[in-house]
């Protein structure tokens, strides 16, 4: 196990332990899984939910993803770097990537939207 584990997975290892039932190797990756998928479906839902708010170019064009998001972001990198990832962190530092992309490409077309008006 790597040393730098991400808090989310050390604290589902800390209530296993506190509750006394360890889960399995596979009940455990299965279950660090799902709190992957659940950062990701809140990094997902902060997007939506901005974008169906109707902002406009100007709150487009300043829009910063929420501080958990970035700290997680963070957390993947510098692991990335010295410790290596898991194939699901890998996987769900590349869906980050994906949306960081999106909304620089919208912010560049609000930045125009903006000049030109």
């Amino acid at each position: 196990m790597r040393p730098n584990k991400p808090l989310q997975r050390t604290a589902l290892r800390a209530a296993a332990e506190r509750r006394s039932v360890m889960p399995s190797s596979n009940g455990l990756k299965h279950s660090l899984r799902i709190v992957d998928t659940i950062l990701m479906q809140r990094a997902y839902q902060e997007i939506i939910n901005f974008i169906a708010a109707g902002p406009t170019p100007q709150r487009l064009a300043t829009f910063q993803s929420s501080a958990e998001s970035q700290a997680r972001v963070a957390q993947l990198i510098h692991q990335e770097k010295t410790d290596g990832l898991y194939q699901e962190e890998k996987e769900e530092l590349d869906h980050y990537l994906q949306i960081e992309h999106l909304m620089r490409m919208v912010k560049a077309r609000a930045h125009h939207h903006l000049a030109h008006e």
